[in-house]
């Protein structure tokens, strides 16, 4: 069964139904046809375009293409009445790029409004993030093939279509038919995150259960946890333990089970380290902002 499917009617191209805007989010690398194409068809009200920061330590002839690139996208957007916003995010780190659009969808399905994630207009690696953070949050995601190449990457043509040539932007794009990618529950999410934000990636138990019961996470059941733990004191070892059980029980056997975490012993005590399938999990939660963006926008 072919994992592509051809649309070329806004109504067919999700099954939910939204009642704010529509949203394109754009990873972008060498490209303008690729990015610009779609919107012949699938119109929308506003159009992240995430491309690397100005101040990027490329190569500058590199830089100065991709910079000439993003302009002229979100020149064209505006041009047709669509919102353009210029985010800068490192798409060479595959974790960013999860956290940049992961964050990005999670904030826009809150209010309600639809989202597109073109996994076309950038490189391998960044397109694998951009599918599987729009498969992650249940959110359409689609590619748009080209009819040819440029060969020479400094010539006119590179310039007006980028690397790859769309003859006709009216043929239908393709839409990835959705597959399954489960996250492990929020709480279990939350884990994630807090074990991501250390420099270790590591977190004692007593550590874990403090998190969740702090006034920024307010997990469910853990609201008592000031009065049992003081500090890095135990103040009621029954209360404690009862915790203990519960984050192991429902939390960390599942993300054990599932290779997020490992759980690791120093001297006597035990402490929950972050995996690298944790850390790929902990980015496209949508619970992590990104640490890589730049204020610079092109001028």
């Amino acid at each position: 069964m072919n994992i592509m499917t051809y649309v070329n009617n806004v109504g067919t191209m999700t099954s939910n139904k939204y009642v704010g805007e529509r949203i394109h989010i754009i990873p972008l690398g060498h490209e303008y046809d690729r990015a610009i194409a779609p919107f012949t068809n699938l119109k929308a009200e506003r159009a992240y375009v995430l491309s690397v920061p100005v101040n990027s330590e490329l190569n500058p002839d590199m830089l100065k293409k991709q910079n000439h690139f993003t302009k002229k996208v979100i020149t064209e957007l505006e041009r047709a009445g669509i919102k353009a916003i210029d985010q800068r995010v490192n798409l060479f780190d595959i974790n960013e790029t999860l956290k940049a659009i992961s964050i990005l969808i999670v904030n826009e399905k809150k209010k309600g409004n639809d989202v597109l994630v073109n996994m076309s207009a950038c490189g391998r690696k960044t397109s694998f993030a951009a599918v599987m953070a729009a498969m992650v949050h249940k959110v359409g995601v689609y590619y748009v093939s080209a009819n040819n190449y440029v060969a020479d990457n400094n010539g006119d043509q590179y310039y007006e279509h980028g690397l790859s040539i769309v003859e006709d932007f009216n043929r239908p794009i393709e839409l990835l038919s959705p597959f399954k990618i489960m996250l492990p529950k929020y709480e279990s999410q939350i884990i994630l995150k807090e074990l991501y934000e250390q420099n270790e990636k590591k977190l004692s138990l007593l550590e874990i259960i403090k998190k969740l019961g702090s006034d920024k996470n307010s997990v469910e059941g853990f609201e008592n946890c000031p009065s049992i733990i003081k500090d890095t004191k135990i103040t009621d070892r029954m209360g404690y333990r009862s915790l203990l059980n519960k984050v192991n029980r429902n939390f960390l056997s599942e993300l054990l089970e599932n290779n997020y975490i490992e759980r690791k012993k120093s001297g006597r005590e035990y402490y929950i380290k972050l995996t690298e399938s944790g850390e790929t999990i902990a980015c496209v939660s949508g619970l992590l902002e990104v640490t890589s963006s730049s204020p610079n926008r092109i001028k």
